[in-house]
C-alpha cells in the first residue's frame, strides 16, 4: 500500500533533523527560560551546593567528594526541571526538544569541528592564564582532590550533557526564534561564559558561539554535547599528563 505525503513527510521528519532554515520559534517562551535559568545558577551557586554537601560530610564523605556528589544531584535535577517545564508541559518528546538522532553527516562533520573548537579552546586558555589570570583556578583544585575518573566523568560526560540541554537547547532555542540566529549565539554564550566565571568565563564565550553554531547548521543537541564533552575531555588529559 502506498504512503501518503502526509505520512512519508512524517516521517522523514522523524529521521531526519530539520535544516536551519526548516526550524522556528520553539514552543517554549520566556518565562520558562527564566525559571529554567534562575533554578540552573540557584543549585550550582556556593551556598546551596554546600547546604546540600553538608548532609553528606556527616555521614562520612570527604567535602570534595560530597559536593561532587551534590553536584551530580543537581544535573540530575536540571534535567528534570527541563522535562517538567518545557517537555511535559508542551508535550513534546526529547527528540522534539532537539536531541534527534544524528546522521552519518553529522558524525563525519564532528571531527574537523572538534579540531578547530580544540584549538580555538586552547588559545584562548593559554591566553587567558598568561594575560589575564594569574590565580589559582577552583576547577584545578577540585580536579587534583577527586581524580581522574570522577573528573572525567563529571567533565566530559554529565556536565556537557546538561549545559547544553540548558543553553543550547532551552536559551539559545528560543532566543534563536525569538531574535534570530546572531542575537541567540551571542546572548546564550554570554549566559554559558557568565556561568563558567572568572577565569574559564572567556573560554566558554567563545565555545559557546561554536556549540551554538554546530547546533544551528546541524539541527541536534547531540553534536553540541560531544563537541563540548570533547573539548573537555582533552582538556583534562592535558591537566592529568602536565
Amino acid at each position: 500500500m502506498k504512503a501518503s505525503k502526509g505520512e512519508t513527510s512524517m516521517s522523514n521528519n522523524l529521521t531526519h533533523p530539520p535544516r536551519a532554515d526548516e526550524r522556528g520559534k520553539v514552543t517554549w517562551n520566556g518565562i520558562d527560560v527564566l525559571f529554567i535559568l534562575v533554578i540552573w545558577r540557584l543549585l550550582l551557586s556556593a551556598p546551596v551546593m554546600s547546604i546540600a554537601a553538608a548532609p553528606l560530610e556527616h555521614l562520612g564523605l570527604r567535602p570534595p567528594y560530597a559536593h561532587y556528589t551534590a553536584a551530580c544531584l543537581f544535573h540530575l535535577i536540571q534535567l528534570v526541571v527541563i522535562g517538567l517545564v518545557v517537555i511535559r508541559k508542551y508535550h513534546l518528546s526529547w527528540t522534539a526538544f532537539g536531541f534527534r538522532r544524528p546522521t552519518r553527516k553529522d558524525w563525519l562533520q564532528l571531527l574537523p569541528w572538534a579540531l578547530i573548537t580544540n584549538l580555538i579552546s586552547l588559545l584562548v586558555l593559554w591566553f587567558t592564564f598568561t594575560f589575564l589570570w594569574t590565580a589559582g583556578s577552583s576547577k584545578a583544585e577540585s580536579a587534583e582532590s577527586l581524580g581522574f575518573v570522577l573528573t572525567f566523568l563529571m567533565g566530559a560526560v554529565i556536565a556537557p550533557f546538561v549545559e547544553e540541554a540548558v543553553n543550547r537547547g532551552v536559551i539559545f532555542g528560543y532566543l534563536r526564534g525569538r531574535f534570530g540566529v546572531l542575537a541567540g549565539v551571542i546572548v546564550s554564550a554570554l549566559i554559558f561564559g557568565a556561568g563558567h566565571a572568572p577565569e574559564l568565563m572567556l573560554n566558554a564565550f567563545v565555545t559557546g558561539c561554536v556549540f551554538a553554531l554546530f547546533y544551528e547548521k546541524r539541527g541536534t543537541l547531540w553534536m553540541p554535547v560531544m563537541l563540548h564533552g570533547i573539548m573537555n575531555a582533552i582538556v583534562i588529559f592535558i591537566f592529568y599528563l602536565s
